[in-house]
């Protein structure tokens, strides 16, 4: 809680990365997961061939998607 002479301009934003491949199967849980505690949730897909873009398109609110190309490594995303 935020002493009363602060306002609440003054409360730090939350981001939170996933980097992503093919996790169709968890990623609405994920999300789901952090909703609540994050201003803004970054994904960083690394080139999903399922179904788990189509989900993350459904939480456009507070998901912003990036998209790349998979690379064999997740350390490659991290760039």
């Amino acid at each position: 809680m935020p002493l009363e002479s602060e306002s609440e301009s003054s409360w730090c934003k939350m981001s939170v990365c996933i980097m992503t491949y093919n996790e169709e199967r968890c990623i609405a849980r994920c999300v789901k997961s952090i909703w609540d505690l994050a201003d803004e949730i970054i994904i960083v897909d690394t080139g999903s061939s399922d179904n788990t873009l189509v989900i993350l398109k459904e939480f456009k609110e507070k998901v912003k998607i990036y998209t790349g190309e998979w690379r064999q490594v997740f350390s490659e995303a991290r760039k």
